[in-house]
Order: C-alpha cells, then structure tokens, then sequence
C-alpha cells in the first residue's frame, strides 16, 4: 500500500489571505498544493449547512481518509477533501 504523505498549508494564518473569499482560499490552497505535486487537498470544515453547501458548491466530498486527531477534536466537522484538476 502506497504511504499517505501530508503537508500542513496553514494559510489561515497568513496576512495574505485577509482579504480573500472563502472560493479564492481555496483555489489558492489548491494551486500551492499543485506547485507541491499534490493531487487533492484535505479540508476540515464547520458542520454548518452553509459552510457543507459552500464546499460541496466547490466541488469537495468527503474525505477518504480521516485525521483522527481532528476527528476527535470535534466530532461535528466535516473532512473534505478537494480534487486539484
């Protein structure tokens, strides 16, 4: 079985994105995951239909594999993942 790599992109701390909608967050992330040779991100996302419907809009499903740490931490979030094209 192929080892699952992962790399954190923590751009919710940057000062770049403080001007950003939710959709240009993601296409970022998803374009700095691509110059790493990434072929999907992994999203953790609030259980708010809002936000379920914003990422399912965007074209996230759930993920196939789970953090369990997150998991664990709040058990009500969402984990996407995001297909880079």
């Amino acid at each position: 079985m192929e080892e699952i790599q992962f790399r954190d992109l923590a751009l919710d701390e940057c000062e770049c994105i403080k001007d950003m909608n939710p959709s240009q967050y993601i296409m970022m992330s998803a374009n700095v995951a691509k110059s790493w040779q990434a072929d999907k991100i992994y999203l953790c996302a609030g259980s708010a239909e809002e936000t379920i419907t914003f990422y399912h809009a965007m074209g996230c499903s759930e993920a196939l594999e789970i953090n369990q740490a997150l998991f664990e931490a709040d058990q009500r979030d969402l984990q996407l993942e995001y297909v880079i094209q």
